[in-house]
């Protein structure tokens, strides 16, 4: 009798569909943030001049809340990607699988975070908040700042982003 295992080099269906969400999501956490900064963002940055850049947004209000959008999708999309990557790398090392998964959620929230306050100073020049005590012209100069800022900001999760693929990569 041939007592041999047959052992299967064919992942289970999950790790093949996780295989398949994360190739896409890493297409499009690459892919996406590019276009949206070239044809969305970047049209409201002006170097040097935050005043500027508050009246740009002002002047833009849709188009600016179409990119921030698109960057609460990212993190959205981020975490879908974490979540595969932890279904495909689990059964290799669980302990590395789900010290990259807490790095990879750690950077999905630091981005939801942006995207939170790019609303919130969109809300304040708005004149939306209750703030009374400035002028709108005094907040443009700071809101302004910080909106200029805004992809030195990303460099945060982008420390994130390099610790867990190099744990993902293990």
């Amino acid at each position: 009798m041939n007592s041999e295992k047959k052992v299967s080099i064919i992942p289970n269906v999950s790790q093949h569909k996780a295989a398949k969400v994360a190739g896409f999501m890493f297409l499009f956490s690459f892919i996406v943030p590019t276009l949206n900064w070239t044809f969305v963002l970047s049209k409201f940055i002006v170097a040097e001049d935050f005043v500027a850049t508050a009246k740009n947004i002002i002047a833009n209000e849709f188009l600016f809340r179409i990119g921030i959008t698109i960057e609460l999708i990212m993190s959205i999309g981020l975490i879908v990607l974490s979540l595969a990557l932890y279904i495909i790398l689990k059964p290799v090392n669980k302990n590395f699988a789900l010290l990259a998964l807490l790095l990879k959620l750690i950077e999905a929230t630091v981005v939801a975070t942006i995207v939170l306050t790019s609303f919130i100073a969109l809300q304040v020049l708005n004149g939306d908040t209750y703030v009374t005590v400035f002028t709108p012209e005094q907040l443009q100069a700071p809101i302004g700042f910080l909106l200029n800022v805004h992809t030195v900001i990303y460099a945060i999760p982008m420390v994130f982003l390099g610790l867990d693929m190099m744990v993902f990569s293990q």
